[in-house]
């Protein structure tokens, strides 16, 4: 267990268990988060673990990042858990299904846990998580902006670390979102995001790192007592860390280096006063990560091995993006002219999906596959990803004439076939006839669409009639008028 977190908040607050940074994962991870009464909000990363069985009153929603399908469930009482392998590592979450109807989100659709829903009150028995539960119009967005900014609490959300052996918080990706950080005797670490208010003034023992997005500079500092102060506004949100001057020494790492935070460094002994950092105190062998180029910086290509399809044709659609994406699902692709089936996501390579295109039944023209910018990456300046098909499933057809409506004995007649459209390999085997015998066909000099050929009634035949058709099943059959006449 790495964390424990304690939302104060009345009015409920967000907590976004998940980390966006390289090098500072949160997968194989676990920790407990235990609410109030407001509505809480929780994100979990992919291939982490919570427990979410406490938070308590208010309507509270959690965000998981698969697909519906890829959950196995069990349930004990009314305590039910879902997990998955992802990455891995094993993802498993514990929640409760109570009376106010949590709300539960996957990437392909969202649940309301009622109790009224899912008890059995004759056997008094919770029973699954259902497909036909899901409501598919809702479900965990890509981009976590769409969230996060409608949850800022006012009283700080209170993380304890458990591990003694140190653990990674991440904080939110919300505006004001407030965190209060108690450490352990391990090595401890706290990424800031742009936005995020952080107290780390009970950090306490071990060397403790935090991690802020922007250089030195760029923030202002007040010290009381030894509590040091840095702020900052960026992109009109208000940005904060607290943190203590200790003996031993802890890391506050910029943009642009890191300085060693400690009273032999920053305590002078004329004045006993604590003094503000400057850029001379900078060790730039070391600087902040940056924000998960998954997320932002993401690319897709859409690719098809068939550009051009008839009637009972299809394609075999590729996705391809150049880092695994976030909670791409099917509902993200926009398909005109056909529809796309068979979805998934590659075995081999996670970056890569796949669906089957069938175009649209007697239709001509252009089809397409796109994917909006907001749908695959956090880059707001995306564009579309899109792909064209050329489309032809207009049935073909073939009208049969004669120029002579009766034939004697001894003559013959011209026959035509005229198409809708000019078919390949036409020949005399696609031809059926009866009472009498046909030339093989020839194509028209000037016109790819007709063919002609003569027919020869059989001698002694009566009065039955002579009748061709054709045997391609994408032409209409017409039969011949009566040929024969003794």
């Amino acid at each position: 267990m790495t964390a424990r977190y304690f939302i104060s908040d009345r009015e409920g607050s967000y907590v976004e268990w998940d980390s966006r940074v390289e090098s500072l994962s949160l997968a194989g991870r676990a920790a407990v988060i235990s609410g109030n009464v407001g509505q809480d909000w929780v994100y979990v990363g992919a291939g982490t673990s919570l427990d979410l069985s406490g938070l308590g009153g208010g309507v509270d929603r959690i965000y998981l990042t698969g697909n519906f399908s890829e959950y196995k469930q069990s349930v004990v009482g009314n305590a039910y858990t879902l997990s998955r392998q992802v990455g891995g590592h094993i993802e498993t979450v514990v929640l409760s299904v109570q009376s106010l109807a949590d709300e539960l989100f996957f990437a392909d659709g969202a649940v309301t846990l009622d109790v009224d829903k899912f008890l059995d009150t004759s056997s008094f028995v919770f029973r699954d998580i259902a497909v036909d539960d899901l409501d598919s119009s809702k479900g965990t967005p890509f981009a976590l902006g769409d969230i996060v900014d409608e949850h800022s609490g006012h009283s700080p959300v209170v993380v304890y670390i458990t591990d003694t052996s140190g653990g990674h918080i991440p904080t939110t990706m919300s505006s004001h979102s407030l965190l209060e950080v108690v450490g352990n005797v391990g090595d401890d670490s706290i990424f800031v995001n742009e936005g995020s208010l952080v107290d780390a003034t009970g950090l306490s023992f071990g060397r403790d790192t935090i991690y802020l997005t922007g250089s030195l500079d760029s923030y202002s500092q007040s010290i009381s007592g030894n509590t040091l102060t840095l702020a900052r506004t960026k992109n009109g949100k208000l940005e904060s860390l607290k943190l203590s001057v200790q003996s031993h020494s802890d890391r506050v790492v910029f943009a642009d280096g890191f300085v060693e935070i400690n009273s032999n460094l920053l305590f002078d002994a004329t004045s006993f006063e604590y003094r503000h950092l400057t850029t001379d105190d900078l060790d730039q062998s070391f600087v902040s990560p940056v924000i998960n180029v998954n997320y932002y910086n993401v690319t897709l290509d859409i690719s098809t091995d068939r550009a051009h399809l008839g009637g009972g044709d299809s394609a075999k659609i590729t996705f391809s993006f150049s880092e695994v994406p976030i909670n791409f699902t099917e509902r993200d692709i926009v398909v005109t002219g056909g529809n796309l089936s068979g979805f998934g996501q590659s075995e081999i390579d996670t970056r890569i999906y796949t669906g089957i295109f069938t175009p649209a039944e007697n239709s001509e023209g252009i089809a397409s596959i796109s994917v909006p910018g907001d749908m695959y990456s956090g880059n707001e300046g995306a564009g579309a990803r899109s792909i064209s098909l050329f489309v032809d499933t207009l049935a073909a057809s073939v009208v049969i004439t004669s120029d002579v409506d009766v034939l004697t004995a001894g003559e013959s007649a011209t026959i035509t076939f005229t198409f809708s459209e000019a078919p390949v390999g036409f020949d005399l085997h696609d031809v059926v006839v009866s009472g009498g015998e046909l030339s093989a066909p020839v194509v028209s000099k000037s016109d790819p669409k007709i063919y002609t050929a003569t027919f020869t009634p059989t001698a002694g035949s009566g009065r039955l009639p002579a009748l061709l058709s054709v045997l391609a099943a994408t032409m209409i059959v017409r039969a011949m008028p009566e040929l024969l006449q003794p």
